[in-house]
């Protein structure tokens, strides 16, 4: 077990959980009854390669008469070995074997065996013993009269439902696991299997360089001229991706989107959300500044939102905030407007400036300021649309009227803004910070959103997560994750320091890259998470800011403007 050597240093680490005889890496449990990681057993079938190995390396192996007397005390009733007779016949004249209808038997042991064939615990204790050397096996197999496995050691001396009792108390105890295809196998020969199995994955890993890792990351991400997502769906499957990353609200309609989406409508991300799939927010609560004091902020393209999905919502914000809750307003717009949102709940904007007695305008800043501060949110994204553009047409407006003219102008919203946009809610608070299984749980769920994202997970490519679960729960999880075969393990990018892990299918993709590059140019904007200048790549930062550009070239950088 051990700590990452990239460790987030904030809490105490969680309790410690133990199963009953084996001791598991840290970071692989929870456990189920038998003690193996939840879900293992229901992993990818075993490499017949992997159990032949474990069961060759757990074969008895006898090279004298007192190891011979340690095996026999072990299984109880061991069918004759032709092979280990010389030992046989030397216990027997020392009076510690007897022999009975062609079995043997220590001498301390006959009472378990007279009992064998009523006494459920002492047949228990016999199928325990030879199942710790028979690896994988069927009922039929453990107590047939020949070979079992690799090695002299042949077959329980019982009849298959005396066996299928004594497996049945065994499974209880958390001994034997009942395999998807029909067979028992020992705990720990189990848990040597799914070890040896992985080591042999991470093996067959081979590296690749960051430009590969860049260059398969825009087709991962399908920002490749040609791989891009398509229609409302599309739409759909990028914020799946890019969820919980947070980016200027002003960049995802004018850049990240259309480089995912071929022919981007903003019809449909409406749609989306009016259908309750998808929400726009702003995760990280704002910090308390001078703007935040005033209670009011000015619409702009380069505050963070986020985009998820609405059943992912809840967790985010969990795994966001842990528990810290955004500042109320003091006064002003945003004060009034939050009362009447407390008051009478989720409202059209029309409603709200009658409710909270501000002038349209007001409200339009003071929603805003809700927004930046991560406490409001609309139905559908035209509602930013109409705000950043109320505000344009606000500055548009100060340009072309004289600066008195302008102070005795009333201040009335433009007809048209903010339809489409449905009501105005707040979002819902989560509860205290995730402790115990429940921040196992959240680290778990932030694990595969970071595998969806970037298909290899490193420590690296968390720098600009939104994310504050400690980095060291999110490798646990993914251990986990390992451990039940639903991701892949091992040094995939060279130049990504500490524990890397990927899904199958990056894995396979990786491995195509060594074969050669997309060769393709593609054109990004600063903001959009493929920017990794300065972070992962080598080289001057080019800041994730609006209106600056990234051309990147089968993966190496060849431009940055701004």
């Amino acid at each position: 077990g051990g700590k990452s050597p990239n460790v987030i240093l904030d809490d105490a680490p969680l309790e410690e959980r133990r199963s009953r005889a084996v001791e598991l890496r840290r970071g692989l449990g929870p456990l189920d009854a038998s003690g193996l990681p939840a879900g293992l057993v229901a992993s990818d079938p075993l490499d017949d390669a992997v159990v032949a190995d474990v069961v060759s390396s757990a074969s008895p192996r006898v090279r004298s008469a007192d190891e011979l007397h340690e095996l026999l005390d072990d299984l109880v009733l061991v069918r004759r070995v032709d092979e280990w007779e010389r030992f046989a016949r030397e216990l027997r004249l020392d009076g510690r074997l007897k022999e009975l209808d062609g079995t043997w038997v220590a001498t301390e042991r006959l009472a378990a065996a007279a009992a064998i064939s009523m006494d459920d615990e002492a047949a228990a204790d016999c199928v325990r013993g030879h199942l710790q050397h028979a690896g994988p096996v069927s009922l039929e197999q453990l107590v047939a009269d020949d070979v079992v496995g690799q090695g002299p050691l042949r077959g329980v001396p019982l009849s298959v439902m005396r066996a299928r009792t004594a497996m049945a108390a065994l499974e209880a105890q958390g001994y034997a696991i009942a395999l998807p295809d029909g067979r028992w196998c020992a705990r720990h020969l189990l848990v040597r299997c799914h070890q040896l199995a992985k080591q042999r994955r991470r093996a067959r890993v081979e590296p690749v360089g960051l430009a590969d890792y860049v260059d398969f990351l825009c087709e991962w991400q399908r920002v490749e001229p040609g791989s891009q997502f398509e229609g409302r769906a599309g739409v759909l499957a990028a914020i799946e991706q890019l969820q919980g990353v947070e980016l200027p609200a002003g960049d995802w309609e004018a850049h990240v989107l259309p480089a995912r989406v071929a022919h981007y409508d903003p019809m449909w991300l409406d749609e989306l959300c009016l259908a309750g799939e998808v929400a726009w927010v702003r995760l990280t609560p704002r910090p308390v500044d001078d703007a935040a004091r005033r209670g009011a902020s000015t619409p702009s393209a380069a505050t963070p939102l986020s985009l998820v999905r609405r059943e992912d919502l809840a967790w985010l914000l969990r795994a966001v905030r842990l528990g810290e809750t955004p500042t109320r307003p003091p006064h002003g717009a945003s004060s009034d407007l939050l009362d009447a949102l407390e008051r009478r709940g989720a409202q059209f904007r029309s409603e709200l400036a009658s409710s909270s007695g501000r002038l349209p305008v007001e409200v339009d800043e003071g929603l805003w300021d809700l927004v930046a501060r991560g406490i409001a949110t609309a139905d559908a994204f035209s509602a930013v649309r109409s705000l950043l553009d109320a505000r344009s047409r606000f500055r548009l407006r100060q340009r072309r009227m004289p600066t008195a003219r302008l102070a005795r102008a009333p201040r009335r919203a433009v007809a048209g803004t903010g339809v489409g946009e449905g009501r105005w809610s707040i979002l819902d608070a989560p509860p205290d910070a995730p402790e115990g299984i429940e921040l196992e749980e959240l680290a778990e769920r932030v694990a595969v959103q970071l595998l969806v994202r970037w298909g290899v997970v490193a420590y690296e490519l968390t720098s600009r997560e939104s994310c504050r679960i400690p980095w060291r729960h999110v490798v646990w999880a993914l251990r986990r994750l390992e451990a039940r075969g639903e991701v892949v393990g091992g040094r995939f990018v060279a130049g990504l320091s500490g524990e890397q892990y990927a899904t199958v299918e990056a894995a396979g993709m990786l491995s195509g890259r060594r074969e050669g590059r997309s060769g393709r140019t593609v054109t990004l904007a600063g903001s959009d998470p493929i920017n990794l200048t300065g972070t992962v790549l080598p080289g001057p930062r080019v800041p994730a800011v609006r209106h600056r550009r990234v051309t990147v070239e089968a993966g190496d950088v060849v431009d940055a403007a701004g």
